[in-house]
């Protein structure tokens, strides 16, 4: 039986593994990339909040009043803006980042139905408007727009939730709450 052997003129094959090793190490060793200022923008939402409201003309459902909690926290590093809400019928996750590409913001919505919404966020100065779409539980496309405005302090926020099924041609009020940030 023949052994195979690969040598480099003036290089053993353990100082080729040494320096293969050691090329692998240095890239695992580099800093991890840091959130740029699109993802400390996001950061103002960290926290506990809560939340009441009232259902103007959902969609689906009946009108009504609301109220909830709301935990916000940066997930991945600072990258990825995670908002839970907490309310007596189920739990509501929403999933925010700024995505390079499309130079924007962009969200991904799970309600405790199963129901999936997903769309866009823009910021001008401490407004956020959200739009997107969603199926409704008949398997109606709903358009969504939603408008978040922050006190200056950024202690609490106002929400309107609008709907349009008619690809945003007209569009009507679901819901309107007050967020409210708790302790510091």
């Amino acid at each position: 039986m023949r052994k195979l052997c690969f040598v480099l003129p003036g290089i053993s094959l353990f100082t080729l593994a040494f320096l293969l090793a050691s090329g692998a190490a240095a890239v695992y060793a580099q800093e991890p990339q840091k959130p740029g200022p699109e993802q400390k923008k996001m950061e103002v939402w960290a926290g506990e909040w809560s939340y009441a409201g009232d259902d103007k003309e959902p969609p689906f459902g009946k009108q009504g009043h609301f109220t909830g909690k709301m935990i916000t926290r940066m997930l991945a590093n600072g990258f990825v803006l995670e908002h839970r809400a907490i309310e007596k019928d189920g739990d509501w996750l929403d999933l925010w980042w700024y995505d390079p590409v499309v130079k924007g913001y962009v969200f991904q919505s799970f309600e405790p139905s199963g129901v999936v919404s997903s769309g866009s966020v823009t910021v001008d100065g401490n407004t956020w408007t959200a739009t997107g779409t969603r199926l409704d539980a008949k398997g109606k496309r709903l358009h969504l727009r939603a408008t978040l405005t922050l006190s200056p302090n950024g202690k609490t926020c106002s929400v309107k939730q609008e709907y349009s099924l008619d690809e945003g041609k007209t569009w009507s009020v679901w819901y309107e709450l007050i967020q409210k940030k708790l302790g510091k």
